[in-house]
């Protein structure tokens, strides 16, 4: 229905249209004007839709209405749908007011065009954008949303906290907690006092290092003092404790050090076999025949071995001196390249060459004693002549033996050819030296008759020459007492080792008494230089020398004409005796060659000793160097008498083997 004053469109849907009734004397008055209700027919469901009166208040009684309808004016936006019942929009989303034109959005947000939806700003949020996400007390801008963050909070929901070192921002202030020694209004100023410095993280006050730590220390935050790397020290980390020119890393301050010096401060020396490395440039200093980087190679020269400490070489074989380069073999001989062997010319044999290659020429080879014309019993004194023949002192078998050269048996030319022993001038007693001159007379030791005697060229009988025919004996110029050695010069001057009354008696041709020319004339023995002690050899030089064989005193002595007392040539002057080569031991036969040299029966060390003029050493010629004894050839087994041709070759009176051997 329309109204005259005010044109309006009403729809219903069937229903019936009631008067509401007065409930109240605000009505009745007046004060409201009465409005009309539409009905459901179903009156247990009623529903208040009003339709107001016009103002001229004329109304609308017992209408009846079939399937009324209203719209809506202005139409509804955004989606908005108009109630057809009460001609009112219904809005979605936030859109409201009469057209569905009215967004609920607050703080700047926008509603959707269809949903109605907010779309917020900044950090607003929420079904009408009212909700801050703006975190620790922060608030959102009206228009954009943006946070307005407290204190030290920021970012863009205000959960950054800006405090330093570890401080914590205040929850709803933002105001920052700092810890340790850290202060200010975002942690950055340090309260450690007098140069301390603030941990980064604790804030705990540390003390600095001044100056400041090098070369990789640090600072000890307790004591300021500086905690060094390596080798490293000093005050700020600038001493190099590296020794021997070795130099510290810059950085972890390990030692680089010279030459073959090594270990942590370049202490320990990397020469080897005692050698000693240079202090500055650590290059090895080595010892003895050592070398090479390290001291590890050995100098020693010809299969010589270097000491490992003192680097003194070992030669092996007859090699010797500093490098092992000096050839200690005799006579022309060489030494083997790696094993010092000696290599022998001619006759000479042995380990230095220095001995002879030995025969026997006299008695039995394997040392059988006897009293057959082949075999010899002790002899103490060989002779031989210009010829070759060998004269013996078959001192056992009281008898002069005579062998030819090449002979396997000897003939008598003195004494008892069985053996008898005896006072008479045929006999001897004890033969224990014999000598030959150029006449072919024989001079005899007869030593338990006390007499020398001399053999004519096929005598059956000898004629005292010195001594008591009878055999008395005594300490008188006129007497001997059981003499041993016998020597004769060119001019018939016959020279004896009175052996019990230690003297060197000299008879001339034809005289009845002797001189002493050596030790004392009274028989007193001693280790003076002008005694001796039962001697038992005697030589005489073509100066008129007198060697003696100073047998209990261990030497030889060399008595000049007319000295009073004599000097060693041989052996140790206070008569010490052994088995070294500086020593000797026993020595009875003495024989001197025309250089000089002196050849030595050392009897109680089984060899012959070869003394060179003015030497403190002996060398061994014949027999064992080490006083071995033995019956092969070449071995000795107590020697008496040694006498050295013109050939040179050596003749050995190789006593307890009964024996004569001939080394050449």
């Amino acid at each position: 229905m329309a109204h005259t004053d005010q044109q309006f469109r009403i729809v219903i849907q069937p229903q019936r249209i009631y008067r509401e009734r007065y409930r109240s004397e605000q009505y009745r008055n007046g004060k409201r004007p009465p409005r009309f209700i539409l009905a459901e027919d179903n009156d247990s469901k009623i529903r208040y839709p009003t339709i107001e009166l016009s103002p001229n208040r004329r109304l609308l009684e017992h209408i009846q209405i079939n399937s009324p309808s209203m719209t809506c004016s202005p139409p509804c936006i955004h989606g908005g749908t108009c109630d057809p019942t009460t001609a009112a929009c219904i809005c979605v989303g936030q859109w409201s007011g009469v057209a569905c034109a009215t967004c609920g959005c607050q703080n700047g947000g926008t509603c959707n065009p269809t949903t109605g939806a907010c779309a917020c700003v900044g950090q607003w949020s929420g079904t009408t954008c009212t909700t801050c996400g703006c975190q620790n007390g922060g608030s959102c801008d009206p228009a954009t949303g943006a946070c307005a963050c407290v204190g030290q909070w920021s970012g863009t929901t205000c959960t950054t906290c800006g405090c330093q070192h570890g401080g914590t921002c205040g929850p709803t202030t933002g105001a920052c907690t700092c810890v340790g020694q850290w202060g200010g209004t975002t942690c950055t100023t340090c309260g450690c006092q007098n140069g301390g410095t603030c941990n980064p993280t604790t804030g705990a006050c540390a003390l600095t290092c001044s100056p400041p730590c090098i070369h990789g220390g640090t600072c000890d935050p307790t004591t300021a003092a500086c905690i060094c790397v390596g080798q490293w020290s000093g005050v700020s980390c600038a001493t190099c404790g590296c020794q021997n020119g070795g130099s510290c890393s810059p950085t972890t301050g390990a030692c680089a050090c010279v030459g073959q010096w090594s270990g942590t401060t370049c202490t320990t020396c990397g020469c080897q076999t005692g050698g000693s490395c240079d202090p500055a440039t650590g290059a090895c200093t080595c010892v003895g025949p050592w070398g090479g980087t390290t001291c590890t190679t050995c100098g020693c020269q010809h299969g010589g071995t270097c000491g490992p400490t003192t680097g003194t070489c070992s030669c092996v074989g007859q090699w010797s001196g500093t490098t092992c380069t000096t050839c200690g073999c005799q006579h022309g001989g060489t030494c083997g390249p790696t094993t010092g062997a000696c290599t022998c010319v001619g006759q000479w044999g042995g380990t230095t060459c220095t001995t002879f290659s030995c025969e026997t020429v006299a008695g039995d080879s394997n040392g059988s004693s006897g009293v057959t014309a082949g075999l010899l019993y002790y002899p103490y004194g060989v002779y031989v002549d210009s010829a070759g023949n060998v004269y013996v002192a078959d001192t056992y078998n009281s008898r002069i033996q005579k062998w030819a050269p090449g002979a396997t048996s000897g003939i008598t030319v003195a004494g008892d050819s069985g053996g008898s022993f005896g006072i008479a001038a045929g006999l001897l007693y004890y033969a224990d030296g014999v000598y030959v001159d150029s006449a072919g007379n024989m001079y005899v030791a007869d030593n338990r008759n006390s007499r020398i005697q001399k053999w004519a060229p096929g005598a059956t009988s000898g004629i005292t020459v010195a001594g008591d025919s009878n055999g008395s004996y005594g300490s008188t110029a006129a007497l001997l007492y059981y003499p041993i050695g016998v020597y004769v010069d060119s001019a018939g001057n016959v020279y004896i080792a009175d052996y019990r009354n230690s003297r060197i008696q000299k008879w001339a041709p034809g005289a009845t008494s002797g001189i002493t020319v050596a030790g004392d004339s009274n028989g007193s023995s001693g280790v003076t230089a002008a005694l001796l002690h039962y001697p038992f050899g005697v030589y005489v030089d073509s100066a008129g020398n007198v060697y003696v064989a100073d047998t209990y005193n261990h030497r030889i002595q060399k008595w000049a004409p007319g000295a009073t007392s004599g000097i060693t040539v041989a052996g140790d002057s206070t008569g010490s005796y052994g088995v070294t080569a500086a020593l000797l031991h026993y020595p009875i036969g003495v024989y001197v060659d025309s250089a000089g040299n002196v050849y030595v029966a050392d009897y109680s060390n089984h060899r012959i000793q070869k003394w060179a003029p003015g030497a403190t050493n002996g060398i061994t010629v014949v027999g064992s160097s080490s006083g071995s004894s033995g019956v092969t050839a070449g071995l000795l087994y107590y020697p008496y008498g040694v006498y050295v041709d013109s050939a040179g070759n050596m003749y050995v009176a190789d006593t307890y083997n009964s024996r004569i051997q001939k080394c050449f």
